[in-house]
């Protein structure tokens, strides 16, 4: 059965995210903090949030969010947060850059072999809405398996590879270059 008779939205799969100004007092940023205590679990319950809308279970056991600089690449800036008031603080303490991205941190993702990848594809968008991929792409890997019990090891939960190359004792461990092509996969 198609996903759309079954009910199924992109939101469904896709992680909540904002932009927001490292001023705090924007519409943005309150929206956030509205749903980030929304996530909050009531006392003891582990599968029910207190929200009327469907939220999946990997997104939400210890209401995680990755908040990274929205003018970075490679990695830089990027922290896993579960406090609205380090959060602020952060963005507050924030001088280099001007607007971020806050997203809902998956916190059960998929794995390869129990560590953290991305897909790399290529593909163009014509402005008759047609869609091509080039039929070669590649996984990326982390380095170290995955955890929530470290929030800061970038080796762990970043799969950038110029991030994952200055871990020299795991980096290419598991596969050459943290890389796979599709056909290796």
């Amino acid at each position: 059965m198609p996903f759309v008779e079954s009910g199924y939205t992109v939101f469904d799969s896709t992680p909540t995210s904002f932009v927001v100004s490292s001023k705090l007092e924007t519409q943005d940023f309150h929206q956030f903090v509205k749903r980030f205590q929304d996530l909050i679990r009531v006392e003891g319950d582990n599968h029910h949030h207190p929200m009327k809308e469907k939220m999946p279970e990997k997104h939400c056991a210890k209401n995680l969010w990755l908040v990274k600089p929205a003018n970075e690449n490679q990695g830089k800036g990027i922290k896993i947060m579960d406090n609205l008031d380090n959060i602020s603080r952060f963005l507050e303490g924030s001088i280099k850059f001007s607007y971020w991205v806050i997203q809902k941190y998956i916190e059960k993702p998929l794995l390869y072999k129990n560590r953290k990848f991305d897909i790399r594809v290529w593909g163009v968008a014509t402005s008759n809405m047609e869609f091509y991929f080039y039929n070669v792409g590649y996984v990326r890997t982390s380095s170290s398996e995955f955890g929530l019990d470290n929030m800061d090891d970038e080796f762990t939960h970043l799969t950038n590879n110029c991030l994952q190359i200055k871990n020299k004792d795991t980096y290419g461990q598991h596969e050459e270059g943290n890389t796979l092509s599709f056909e290796q996969f």
